[in-house]
């Protein structure tokens, strides 16, 4: 998902809503995006726009029986699937669980309507055993009874593959001189510092209720992620900021 973002994907952007208790962790995660995208914009190492390139699609041809009669070139290329392991084998080893009630009600209505299809998101399976979000239409062909899987996937795995020296942590730490860990940390605590700047209701929190608000598991782990952060406890720093305000 943040690679998805930092490709220039930003419709996916997890939503902040203030009744939402997982709102920390989302502007957190949404700030890592954003960096990760203006980093790789700079770098070049990944493209800030959302291309077609990125895009591949794939085709499934079945019998009547969901049998994987042939496929096209991508298939064992992006599935990581040798040809000979698949073809001749049912489809739906191909469905992750996820997806397989789906898969298992689109089955139901093409036995029922030989001219059914439909377009639906299927998760597949790849032979190293990661996940493919995937649009897939299914339908029968005319004058026949195979059937058409055609899917559009945005390979995101492929432009790791690529810059695999440069992975999500290793952009972070060249980037930010710090692992993930410690920059999430930040973030979390840069978010606080600017809810307690910018709204005096917070001054009043508890150091147990500003972890909570910030997504710390612990007070202490807040307390001293605050002070690695600012060289300062947090009741002294909202001490400081009362001083500033009533100087």
């Amino acid at each position: 998902m943040l690679f998805e973002m930092a490709s220039g994907n930003m419709t996916i952007r997890i939503q902040d809503n203030s009744n939402d208790e997982l709102k920390s962790i989302a502007v957190a995660l949404n700030k890592i995006a954003e960096d990760l995208q203006k980093i790789n914009l700079a770098s070049g190492y990944i493209s800030a726009y959302y291309l077609y390139q990125n895009l591949i699609q794939l085709t499934f041809v079945l019998n009547n029986d969901f049998i994987l009669l042939s496929f096209n070139n991508e298939v064992p290329l992006t599935l990581k699937y040798k040809p000979d392991t698949i073809v001749n084998t049912d489809f739906g080893k191909l469905i992750a669980q996820q997806s397989k009630d789906l898969w298992n009600g689109i089955l139901v209505e093409l036995d029922k309507n030989p001219h059914y299809n439909t377009t639906l998101q299927l998760i597949l399976i790849t032979g190293d055993n990661h996940l493919l979000q995937s649009f897939c239409t299914v339908s029968r062909l005319l004058y026949s009874d195979e059937i058409v899987v055609s899917s559009v996937s945005t390979i995101l795995q492929e432009m790791l593959d690529i810059n695999d020296r440069l992975s999500g942590s290793k952009i972070i730490a060249r980037y930010r001189d710090k692992g993930t860990v410690d920059y999430t940390s930040h973030l979390k605590i840069d978010h606080i510092i600017e809810l307690l700047k910018n709204e005096n209701k917070y001054r009043n929190y508890t150091n147990k209720a500003l972890g909570e608000e910030s997504g710390f598991g612990s007070t202490q782990i807040f307390t001293r992620a605050f002070n690695n952060r600012t060289g300062l406890s947090p009741t002294y720093f909202i001490s400081k900021l009362r001083s500033q305000q009533h100087s």
